[in-house]
């Protein structure tokens, strides 16, 4: 297990992962934020060699941040319900811990 985390009871371990994934969380929406913000700005620049609108390249990121937000949701609500197994609690592991 990871140090510090590998040391914590089980509400320790649940407490932590809680909040790694609100905090990634918060890093998809800011990611969300500036991605929507540039295809809406970038929605009638083309570019030089294709042509096509810029706004499909930031939108790629709206799309990913949507995406992953929404597997971090069912996870978080997976982790809140009490349906994640005790090895499921530490996302990171050492080599040393993989068999």
């Amino acid at each position: 297990m990871s140090g510090l985390v590998g040391r914590l009871g089980h509400s320790g371990r649940k407490l932590c992962l809680a909040v790694g994934y609100l905090l990634m969380l918060m890093v998809c929406w800011l990611i969300f934020k500036g991605a929507f913000e540039q295809t809406r700005l970038n929605w009638n620049v083309t570019a030089p060699s294709s042509g096509a609108s810029l706004a499909w390249f930031y939108s790629a990121g709206v799309v990913f941040a949507v995406s992953a937000a929404g597997i971090l949701i069912v996870d978080l609500l997976r982790l809140l319900t009490g349906r994640v197994s005790e090895s499921d609690l530490v996302i990171v592991k050492e080599s040393e811990d993989q068999a």
